[in-house]
């Protein structure tokens, strides 16, 4: 709705409905828009709508008093909720006190003494969620509110007039001089301050023209509603109704916001000066630098050096190649010219230290013509029980070192599971050479820039992992070990193994380049060394630049061996049972216990934290004693005793040695020197019951069935033992093999089924065989599956086929394989047992699982002679089979013979 009637302006109704406006307020000369959702405020303009859609109303009916509300204590909160739009613009609190009373007076008081009369431009409604209108005002004049008639539905108000109508033609102050020159002034300073104000704000052109068009009595109110936000301001111009006292409040509000422009202005000239001054400085300092070093001054005690003279110092004190020198020192040269607030300062500096700080010609104070072999080999005893083949091979290369230092030594990498000394080995080294050792991890690791380092536009660019490993080392000829390399990954930021064929390539890595640097590097003085677990993943270019030592799982007698000389002790130390003095004892005995029934690994990682659980609630006790020690100050009436220290019980809340942990009870054996030693009672309280007592004992379980085989495995955490399993039940003769295979064991399971079909062996047993030779009519109206249990687990590798021929011979024959028995090696479709690898792990494995017999390949005879401990040979009955006759022989109890055995 458009209040679009022509109607005399200069007298205002003697009575108004009043809108109250919160924190905000209405000018002459300006417009606002405003929502209004409250119940009163929408009754308000349902009565002018109503009035004025009837013919009754007059025009005063399109005005309304918009008056602001004095300030209370909610007056943040509300602002804050309007302007995130949760209240309305007007101040009508349905729920106030006042309002429930009706009490005029009350409202009365809320309400300032002067106010805005409105004309009403524009009505819009919006139904939905709830009823609202949305009002566009017009201020045209002030007046004074005088009292209240009516507040419901809304506020009606006798009003009084005090100026002039913005839309009157007349102005009563035209004729004045005194406000024509304060005009006049006003003007000029409004002038100024919107030309300086032109680039900030978008609407200054239009309060030029407006300066220029309207009435003198009107610039104060233009001005106010266009610049300043400052409700006290507003309220104080509102109330003001001179208009040549609003002229100068408007003046000196102009001279306020030109003065605040003039210290902005000053400020940022200031911070201009500054940097005019730094920059004055920074010539200065370069003429000073000039002079001294005319004068002969620079490294005298007359000037002090600065900064950039110490890394220059240090540069040359590093001596790199003339070409990485003649490159850093025009780096240098760049850096002195610019200042420290220049983008790239920080890093060229970088890069400076970064070459200042490598060794480019440092060396290790000892070599390998210094090592003495007996001294050598003592160090490697000292530090690692058996491994006399890596010992020896170690020997050897610190052996061809001593007699040429300038050869360049094959790189060693160490294979194996995990915990058996890989890192160790490559320690002892670096400890016999007397050189630095630094370890770097590469598990995990997908990103070339990783080894070649970030390129110096990227923003904090960095080294690589091998550049970084020398500035910490500080020699340019450490031991580095590449630790974890067939842990390496590739995505789409590249291949670090890639990047690793030219650090590890003798022909390549005196001039290794790393991107962060930018200039060459000589790597061929370091002794680079490896780890890996499985080097079947490391790829075929990268390990053939290196010689694989496989250093193999621990037997038994090894692990008691280490776990006494080695683990034992520093996990006593580790907890604080060892000094100041023993407080624990863990004999041989308990520690076979934890070897035999607790672990089943290569290494003694698991070991080691079986041991450290007894410690721990060994440690819990002593630590317990002790506190009750302090209590009843040495006194008796102990229950127990941990370490020598009387456990008592405070009087007021007795504590029993099992409350405070379930292996309290478990520690009351002590030994002859006072300390407590071990049992296997504490081992099965503190660990659980036995996790494993015999493989063999879950054939046996299986009640001597048909169709399960125990094989041997090799994997990169050592040898395991592997059941095979196969039945047979009705269907179209197909073979089924489950337990995540791969294709080589799958090929495996085919090679053995159709071995199987051959017709070589005589079908009997509770089948209902004839005895007649079996044929391809085994798989007549039947279906075979073969089932390799730990589903989770993948599986793959050529020496499964031997396992898989005696499953099935078992599952159709009906006679089950002896229990005491396991065997690996692989099978040829005429029956031929194939060589494999892993013999060493395979044997120890089943040494630890209690298998008693263990059938392997002939061809690998020599590798159980040289390879597997005396003390495993000892103890496992080794049986060499050249054919599958040979293994069905020796599989079954009372033997097995072929119709036609095999022939090479």
């Amino acid at each position: 709705m458009s209040g679009a009637e022509h109607v005399a302006d200069q007298t205002l109704p003697s009575t108004l409905s009043i809108l109250p406006l919160k924190n905000r307020i209405l000018l002459p000369s300006s417009a606002m828009k405003l929502l209004l959702t409250s119940p009163r405020s929408v009754a308000l303009v349902d009565a002018i709508l109503s009035s004025t859609s009837a013919g009754s109303g007059h025009h005063h009916s399109l005005y309304v008093g918009v008056v602001p509300t004095r300030r209370d204590p909610r007056a943040n909160s509300n602002a804050f909720a309007a302007a995130n739009g949760m209240l309305d613009d007007t101040d009508d609190n349905e729920d106030a006190p006042h309002h429930a009373g009706g009490d005029h007076e009350d409202e009365r008081a809320r309400l300032h003494d002067v106010g805005t009369a409105a004309r009403i431009v524009q009505i819009s409604r919006k139904d939905s969620p709830v009823r609202s209108y949305t009002l566009l005002l017009e201020g045209r004049c002030r007046f004074g509110l005088d009292k209240l008639t009516a507040v419901h539905p809304f506020i009606v108000g006798e009003v009084r007039q005090l100026d002039a109508a913005g839309g009157s033609q007349g102005d009563p102050e035209q004729d004045d001089p005194e406000l024509a020159a304060v005009a006049a002034s006003f003007k000029d300073r409004a002038r100024e301050l919107v030309d300086r104000l032109e680039r900030r704000k978008g609407h200054a052109r239009r309060l030029k023209s407006m300066l220029e068009s309207a009435p003198a009595h009107r610039l104060a109110d233009l001005f106010v509603a266009a610049f300043e936000d400052s409700f006290d301001a507003r309220l104080e111009l509102l109330s003001t109704t001179c208009p040549k006292e609003r002229m100068r409040r408007a003046l000196s509000l102009v001279e306020a916001h030109l003065g605040q422009l003039d210290v902005t202005t000053d400020i940022a000239k200031r911070v201009e000066g500054r940097l005019s001054k730094t920059q004055r400085e920074y010539l200065l300092r370069q003429q000073m630098q000039a002079i001294r070093e005319e004068l002969g001054e620079t490294d005298g005690a007359g000037g002090e050096e600065d900064d950039l003279d110490q890394l220059q110092r240090r540069l040359h004190d590093a001596a790199p190649p003339d070409e990485v020198l003649k490159q850093a020192t025009q780096e240098l040269r760049k850096l002195r010219k610019m200042t420290e607030q220049a983008p790239a300062y920080g890093s060229t500096r970088s890069w400076i230290e970064c070459v200042a700080s490598l060794p480019w010609s440092k060396e290790a104070a000892a070599d390998a013509h210094e090592v003495a072999m007996v001294e050598a080999r003592a160090v490697l005893d000292e530090e690692h029980y058996g491994l006399d083949k890596v010992k020896d091979r170690i020997v050897e290369y610190l052996a061809v070192r001593r007699l040429r230092p300038e050869a360049r030594p094959p790189i060693l990498c160490f294979t194996g599971p995990p915990g058996v000394g890989k890192t160790t080995l490559a320690r002892s080294i670096a400890r016999v050479l007397s050189r630095p050792f630094q370890r770097i991890s590469l598990g995990g690791v997908r990103d070339e820039a990783d080894i070649r380092g970030h390129r110096r536009t990227y923003i904090a660019s960095m080294p690589g992992r091998l550049i970084a490993g020398l500035r910490r080392c500080g020699v340019k000829d450490p031991v580095l070990l590449l630790d974890e390399l067939d842990k390496m990954g590739a995505d789409s930021r590249g291949d670090p193994a890639a990047a690793m064929l030219e650090v590890l390539d003798p022909e390549q890595n005196h001039a290794f380049t790393d991107h962060y640097l930018g200039v060459p590097f000589d790597l061929s003085r370091v002794t680079f060394l490896a780890t890996a677990n499985d080097p079947r993943t490391i790829p075929g270019p990268l390990r053939d630049r290196m010689e694989m030592i496989d250093v193999p799982g621990y037997t038994s007698e090894e692990k008691h061996h280490i776990a006494m000389t080695h683990v034992v002790p520093r996990v006593l130390d580790e907890h604080g049972l060892l000094r100041p003095k023993p407080r624990l004892t863990i004999p041989r005995e308990a520690v076979e216990v934890v070897v035999r029934s607790y672990t089943r690994e290569a290494g003694v990682r698991g070991l080691q934290r079986c041991l450290a659980s007894l410690c721990r609630a060994a440690a819990v006790h002593a630590a317990q004693a002790s506190d009750h020690k302090a209590v009843e100050g040495g006194g008796g009436g102990g229950v127990g005793g941990v370490g020598g220290v009387v456990l008592a019980s405070p009087p007021q809340a007795p504590v029993s040695p099992a409350a405070l942990h379930p292996a309290a009870a478990a520690l009351s054996r002590i030994g002859p020197d006072g300390v407590p030693v071990v049992t296997r009672e504490l081992i099965e309280k503190v660990l659980g019951p036995p996790r494993y007592d015999g493989a063999s004992d879950d054939l046996r379980s299986s009640g001597l069935v048909p169709g399960v085989v125990a094989g041997l495995s090799w994997t990169a955490v050592g040898g395991d033992i592997m059941y095979i399993e196969a039945a047979v039940m009705p269907g179209a003769g197909s073979l089924q093999l489950t337990g995540q295979l791969g294709d080589v064991i799958k090929e495996s399971a085919h090679i053995a089924m159709s071995w199987a079909q051959g017709g070589h062996w005589p079908v009997r047993g509770h089948h209902g065989g004839d005895g007649s030779p079996g044929g391809h009519g085994l798989l007549r109206g039947r279906n075979v599956h073969i089932h390799l249990p730990q589903g989770a687990i993948p599986k793959d590798g050529p020496s499964a086929g031997v396992t898989m021929c005696c499953a099935l011979v078992s599952l159709f024959s009906g006679r089950p394989v002896r229990v005491d028995t396991a065997m690996t090696g692989e099978v040829s479709l005429r029956g031929l047992v194939l060589p494999v690898g892993g013999i060493k792990e395979k044997l120890i494995a089943a040494h630890q699982n209690g298998i008693a017999r263990v059938l392997v390949p002939a061809r690998n005879l020599s590798d159980v002679e040289h390879e597997v401990p005396e003390s495993v040979r000892a103890e496992l009955k080794i049986v060499p089979c050249a054919t599958m006759a040979d293994v069905l022989e020796n599989a079954f109890e009372g033997g097995y013979r072929l119709a036609m055995p095999s022939k090479l």
